[in-house]
């Protein structure tokens, strides 16, 4: 029996957090029946659509291939804003 990839299983975890099955996902999603679980055994999917289900989930695309534990996206402000409350914090400005 083949071992599922990183993909699949980070997708399976997802989709059971919103309570739906792989297949309802790739319903919403306008995809073929078992487009999803065609990645069951094999590799990760396009940018396009990694793209597609990290908005759907709004997760990291790092997250569902597998390359980060953290489900977390933050935006570029988001960073811009962290970054910029860092550096005055450790000037000693106070906003």
């Amino acid at each position: 029996m083949d071992k599922e990839s990183k993909f699949y299983l980070r997708l399976k975890l997802l989709s059971s957090s919103l309570g739906k099955s792989i297949n309802q996902i790739a319903k919403e999603l306008g995809y073929s029946r078992n487009a999803l679980n065609n990645y069951k055994c094999r590799g990760e999917p396009s940018a396009v659509r990694l793209l597609e289900l990290e908005n759907y989930f709004e997760v990291s695309p790092e997250f569902l291939i597998g390359k980060n534990l953290d489900k977390d996206v933050k935006s570029i402000k988001e960073i811009f804003e962290l970054s910029l409350d860092w550096i005055l914090l450790l000037k000693g400005i106070e906003l």
